[in-house]
């Protein structure tokens, strides 16, 4: 444990005390020595004497120096000085192995944060990389705040709109690696802010809400708390099911089975039977605000029985319990929020082997990229048979299946600057109606009649035949 002289002059509250520091004040107090001249003085040892041994000042006050800073105390008496320092160093390394013990003991996050309590007395939190908060300081309940601190508590998180704007403003801010403050607004107090690393990886934040002007002593216990917070992480996510539920998914959704077993046995520890019918939902937000997916997937994910949801490939993929459907619950509680948030969805046919989970997954990739993008509109595979049919079919051969006029047509238009093949797929979309191909060309009739008749000339098509029309329509689709 190392303190700073900012610490000390907290423990000398009793007295009256004047600083002279010299910036900055470092936290590298080790040891505390009763002064004398014939000894070298130490970098890490905070000495304490009168001031006439020091400055040879004729004051009989007492100071407390380290390094080129120090205090002066107005009292005569070195040992109650002394001693209370030397009480204060002692209790609080007593307080710091209490606290690493709790930490190794298994304690929960939140013990972690009320233990700081009595040294750090502002509202202490911590949020996970989607903004949700993992933990907050229990002395700080409803009612103690605002009432968007009470809405944070109820929720798990800030309102969308709110944590939108603080991302555009300060999306920097996900590069410090120190200590930083951000100033009021969007949010009614500015903030004291660690970011926290794990093997390299931004995984989350530790807040500190500055509801009252901040003392220099609380950026020393800040410092502390980050460290036990720090040590509290790692050690969790050494441990925690959750992200090698992350990994294993996301392994899983690109077809390495190597945790197939792995998920679906830590699925199942937190209520998620075997036999269950599950579909996949792939949502994308219209706009690329910052962090929002893995804010979302988090409130998505809030009941962890009935849907798990993870960032993947800048989209949110979630495994939901079929049940979510049929009991309404979907559209009167996940709809809303991917609306607000303004994300639109594919939805995948159900199953219950997560052997197959890439076949679903990609059913609701597709359901996705044909679903109309609008805020909280979620299609399901079904509305987008052919466009499947069509890419697995694709998938499968070993060959190239759109019809050769289209290849030749392309070549065609490339060379020649025109644009036969678009005209081919609009006649073809108007049922080989002349008029209406016309109309929506915005061209002449008679020039329609040319160039279909162009076209057919180039690649030999019978457009008059069923199957070679079915064909053409359907290479359309081919990507």
């Amino acid at each position: 444990m190392q303190f700073s002289l900012w610490m000390v002059e907290e423990a000398l509250q009793p007295y009256v005390v004047e600083r002279h520091f010299t910036f900055p004040v470092s936290r590298t107090i080790e040891n505390i020595r009763l002064y004398a001249r014939q000894s070298e003085r130490r970098d890490d040892t905070l000495y304490v004497e009168r001031s006439d041994v020091f400055f040879q000042d004729g004051d009989d006050s007492i100071v407390c120096i380290h390094r080129d800073s120090f205090l002066r105390v107005h009292t005569a008496t070195v040992t109650l000085v002394f001693n209370q320092i030397l009480q204060f160093f002692e209790e609080t390394r007593e307080w710091e192995i209490l606290l690493n013990d709790r930490i190794t003991s298994g304690c929960l996050l939140r013990d972690v944060l009320n233990h700081f309590h009595d040294v750090l007395p502002l509202p202490l939190m911590v949020l996970d990389n989607g903004q949700i908060m993992l933990a907050h300081s229990e002395a700080f309940g409803k009612d103690s705040i605002d009432e968007e601190w009470n809405a944070a508590l109820e929720t798990g998180s800030f309102h969308i709109g709110k944590l939108a704007e603080y991302n555009r403003l300060h999306h920097e801010s996900i590069r410090h690696r120190g200590n930083y403050i951000i100033p009021s607004g969007p949010f009614p107090y500015a903030s004291f802010n660690r970011n926290i690393y794990i093997d390299s990886e931004f995984v989350g934040f530790i807040s500190l809400i500055l509801i009252e002007e901040i003392r220099e002593v609380y950026e020393d216990w800040f410092d502390l708390a980050c460290t036990a917070i720090l040590n509290w992480m790692k050690l969790y996510m050494q441990q925690n099911a959750i992200m090698l539920r992350q990994e294993a998914l996301a392994e899983l959704l690109e077809g390495h089975r190597e945790h197939l077993k792995q998920f679906s046995d830590a699925m199942y520890t937190v209520g998620w039977n075997r036999e269950d019918a599950k579909r996949i939902l792939v949502v994308s937000c219209l706009s690329d605000v910052l962090n929002m997916n893995l804010h979302i997937a988090r409130v998505l994910g809030q009941n962890t029985s009935s849907v798990y949801a993870i960032e993947h490939q800048n989209q949110i993929v979630a495994v939901i319990k079929d049940t979510l459907l049929s009991s309404g619950e979907f559209s009167a509680s996940l709809l809303p929020i991917l609306e607000k948030s303004g994300y639109y969805g594919g939805l995948s046919n159900p199953f219950t082997d997560y052997d197959s989970l890439q076949h679903f997954y990609r059913q609701a990739k597709i359901a996705l990229q044909y679903c109309i993008p609008r805020p909280g509109h979620v299609q399901s595979i079904q509305d987008h048979l052919l466009p499947f049919l069509l890419e697995t079919l694709q998938a499968s051969a070993d060959m190239e299946l759109r019809h050769p006029a289209l290849l030749l047509l392309a070549e065609y238009d490339r060379v020649h600057r025109t644009d036969l093949l678009h005209i081919l797929e609009v006649f073809l979309k108007h049922f080989c109606n002349q008029s209406e191909t016309a109309k929506a060309l915005y061209l002449h009739r008679s020039s329609v009649i040319r160039k279909i008749d162009r076209i057919m000339q180039l690649t030999g098509v019978d457009l008059d035949d069923y199957e070679t029309r079915l064909h053409l329509m359907l290479s359309f689709e081919l990507k």
